[in-house]
C-alpha cells in the first residue's frame, strides 16, 4: 500500500539474485569489473520500467545509484525503511 491509499506494484527484475557488483570492498579494489557487473544490474532494473528500486542493502543502494547516475537514469533507489516511511507518510 502506497501513500494516500495508492497501490504499489511489485516488478521483479531479471536475474534479481545477481550481485550489483559492490561486494563490500570489491568495488573499491576492482572498480572496473564491479562497474561492468553493475551495468548489467542497472540494465535489468531499468528494463522493469519501475520508478523506484527498494533494497535493504546500503552497499547496493550506493552502487546502483552510481550506475544509474553514469547512465543518467531516473529510477529512484530507496532503502526498505525509507520506502516504508514514504508509504506511511501523512
Amino acid at each position: 500500500m502506497g501513500s494516500e491509499g495508492t497501490l504499489v506494484e511489485f516488478a521483479e527484475m531479471a536475474a534479481a539474485d545477481t550481485c550489483c557488483g559492490c561486494g563490500g570492498t570489491f568495488s573499491l579494489t576492482r572498480y572496473e569489473l564491479a562497474r561492468r557487473i553493475n551495468d548489467a544490474k542497472v540494465a535489468s532494473i531499468e528494463a522493469t520500467g519501475a520508478a523506484t528500486l527498494v533494497t535493504g542493502c546500503p552497499a547496493c543502494r550506493m552502487h546502483v545509484n552510481d550506475g544509474l547516475s553514469r547512465r543518467q537514469g531516473s529510477v529512484r533507489v530507496l532503502h526498505t525503511a525509507q520506502f516504508v516511511a514514504v508509504a506511511n507518510a501523512d
